[in-house]
């Protein structure tokens, strides 16, 4: 009766197809895989832990006893190969049978979490082909939209810079693929380099003039072209974020006094949404600005510095007249005709910007 009961027992504890242990396995590897994620799982899993030794320990001592209580010859031999495999196995990791079974343990939690990183890597994997899925539908539709709206933006480009002694200017957005053969995106059909701009690379074509090739604005325009075209873009983009402050220098090289007002009168617009300086050395750009500075270099303590100095009404008035100076001298005009025509510059200034901000207001339903 003894032996019947302690073989029913190891056989539930250790021996069956299903026993104890095979439970207590899988419940440790069930928990393995919250690790570090609960304090309360982490003791549940230590106890199990703890569970295992004293299931490993007490099939041990069952074993002992049918060892002991069988005199089967066959019985005593599987006990002999028992323990040469003990010996063996101590001999192999130097450790006492306590330290076997607490290795044993290290080595099914190693297990446990090698066939969870498995299912996180299968994870991530599927994570990561579904961003690149949504990535290069993304840049896709990006392209669609440029090539659709490339040729508007154009036009409305050159309505605002032709005016800026540009009558004849062309733009041209040239918008082609960013094709790199290692790439793992396809768009279209064609391996794309996919940045944050898109997978495109986009151009800005321009023609000054009739009769002149197109090409790009920084091998074609002159420097005051450059500075016209970039016033026109900055413009179009004036009910988009800008940037705080922007600096235009001499933006009306080679202009005269009156081509250069409809570029004041711009760069006034522009300012409307943000704040713009401008360096000028023509009276009818300086007379559109809200505040007027005047910078002037000089030498202290043998070294060349710069003043900036914001001037009043009346300095201001009279500095219009000193930027007056050559192109009315050659009309033979004096400075007190200069100061009343500087008078006169600064006041149509001023309507012209009271009736900018008027339209302004009106556009926007105010």
């Amino acid at each position: 009766e003894l032996q019947e009961s302690a073989a029913e027992a190891l056989q539930a504890v250790s021996s069956g197809e299903v026993d104890a242990q095979t439970f207590l396995g899988r419940a440790m590897q069930a928990l393995s895989r919250t690790e570090g994620k609960s304090v309360r799982l982490d003791e549940g899993l230590a106890l199990l832990h703890a569970a295992q030794v004293s299931l490993t320990e007490a099939a041990q001592t069952v074993e002992r006893f049918l060892d002991s209580a069988s005199q089967d010859p066959g019985d005593l031999d599987e006990l002999e190969e028992r323990k040469a495999l003990y010996a063996e196995l101590r001999r192999k990791y130097r450790r006492e049978v306590p330290d076997l079974l607490a290795y044993l343990i290290l080595l099914d939690e190693r297990i446990s979490r090698q066939e969870s990183a498995s299912s996180d890597l299968e994870a991530l994997t599927a994570r990561s082909r579904e961003a690149a899925e949504t990535l290069t539908r993304a840049a896709s539709e990006l392209r669609e939209q440029r090539l659709a709206g490339a040729g508007g933006v154009s036009r409305l480009a050159e309505d605002l810079i032709r005016p800026l002694a540009l009558p004849d200017l062309e733009l041209q957005f040239s918008i082609s693929p960013r094709v790199k053969a290692e790439s793992p995106y396809r768009i279209d059909g064609e391996p794309c380099e996919i940045r944050a701009d898109g997978a495109d690379d986009v151009d800005l074509l321009v023609r000054p003039n009739k009769g002149e090739r197109a090409g790009l604005v920084a091998e074609i325009a002159s420097g005051g072209e450059k500075s016209r075209i970039h016033l026109g873009l900055s413009a179009l983009l004036r009910e988009q974020t800008e940037p705080p402050l922007q600096l235009f220098d001499e933006i009306d090289a080679g202009l005269g006094m009156d081509k250069a007002r409809p570029v004041a009168q711009l760069l006034r617009r522009l300012a409307g949404g943000g704040q713009v300086i401008c360096i000028t050395h023509l009276a009818t750009m300086a007379v559109h600005g809200a505040a007027h500075w005047r910078a002037v270099k000089m030498v202290q303590d043998g070294r060349t510095l710069l003043g900036v100095t914001s001037l009043t009404r009346d300095e201001r008035i009279d500095e219009v007249a000193r930027l007056l100076g050559d192109a009315m001298l050659e009309d033979g005009a004096g400075g007190d005709a200069r100061r009343a025509y500087a008078v006169d510059l600064l006041r149509d200034a001023g309507e012209d910007v009271a009736a900018s901000a008027r339209r302004n207001d009106h556009g926007n339903g105010s």
